[in-house]
């Protein structure tokens, strides 16, 4: 009887170390996909920041363009209308 109790018991005792053992491998490849698509969101995140980067010094150059062109424009109009 005593004997019998002890295979159950270390019945038991196998059967939660295999769920154990089969949650701990289900945990671990997620945590590997996990890495996997922080590495890619990563990726996504250095180009995105690049690409605003480079469209601010765009808008920049834009701008102080426009802003050139105008004090050209203006003086030469003023320059016309002989009010410099």
């Amino acid at each position: 009887m005593l004997l019998l109790r002890k295979k159950r018991s270390r019945q038991g005792v196998e059967l939660e170390l295999r769920k154990s053992s089969e949650r701990i491998t289900e945990i671990r490849a997620n945590i590997l996909y996990l890495k996997f698509r922080e590495s890619a969101m990563r990726e996504v995140n250095e180009k995105t920041n690049k690409r605003v980067a480079q469209l601010s010094f765009i808008s920049l150059g834009l701008c102080l363009m426009v802003s050139l062109f105008q004090v050209w424009h203006l003086k030469r109009f003023f320059l016309k209308r002989k009010l410099i």
